[in-house]
């Protein structure tokens, strides 16, 4: 292909250093980047540039402890990142294809220049407990909360096509519509939480049923939600 296919290297890391009988500590890190370089020259007429970048990382830290016979606790608290760029620009021949409209010509030079950007961050607390009731019974229960940080924005600088109106960001052979603006810049920063509580029958020797509630509620609809849950196995 003449050309860089996505480079990438990823680096994971775990410890988890001794403590007491039933009490567990742990630390994890997770990072990864990758990145394409990709130039398209070889067709007349065409020569366009596609730029990628992006990055994940992830590093959580958490602790669990036992009681005994009567159940487990556990916490977690971690930090997630994503950041995603793609930038295209150069002279391409462009189709209908990734079009809606049917009176959009089958082919066209034009010169495109974008730019994409997402972002999101997401600060997370988790706990978790377990106790078990004799004769088969346990009940779960926990609470989440997140912290979300995100971004999604885009530069178009290029050619449009003014035949479409709902098209979406350009890609190699497509071209955006009049209605796309030609910068966007949104964020929103909100939490989300969520608890829940469940429990199981594991007494009958082939039928364990589970009945549970879950609520959430997030700071981006600013709506609660109830989410019940029977099963069995």
């Amino acid at each position: 292909l003449d050309s860089a296919l996505p480079r990438f290297a990823d680096v994971h890391a775990k410890a988890s250093p001794d403590a007491r009988p039933g009490r567990r500590v742990w630390f994890q890190v997770m990072t990864g980047r990758e990145r394409t370089n990709y130039r398209e020259q070889d067709d007349p007429g065409e020569d366009w540039t596609m730029w990628t970048r992006d990055r994940t990382t992830l590093a959580a830290l958490g602790a669990e402890a036992g009681f005994g016979d009567r159940g487990t606790w556990r916490a977690v608290a971690s930090v997630y990142d994503l950041g995603d760029r793609m930038d295209v620009s150069g002279a391409m021949k462009t189709d209908s294809r990734a079009s809606v409209s049917a009176t959009c010509c089958d082919s066209q030079e034009a010169l495109v220049d974008f730019g994409r950007a997402v972002a999101v961050r997401d600060w997370t607390l988790r706990q978790e407990i377990t106790a078990s009731v004799p004769a088969g019974h346990s009940l779960d229960a926990g609470f989440e909360w997140h912290w979300l940080q995100t971004r999604w924005g885009w530069q178009v600088n290029g050619d449009r096509n003014v035949g479409l109106r709902n098209q979406t960001l350009p890609w190699p052979y497509g071209l955006p519509g009049a209605s796309l603006p030609s910068w966007l810049d949104s964020g929103r920063d909100y939490s989300r939480v969520g608890a829940w509580g469940q429990y199981r029958y594991e007494g009958h020797a082939r039928v364990t049923p589970q009945i549970g509630l879950r609520v959430d509620r997030s700071g981006l609809t600013r709506e609660v939600t109830l989410s019940p849950r029977v099963s069995a196995a």
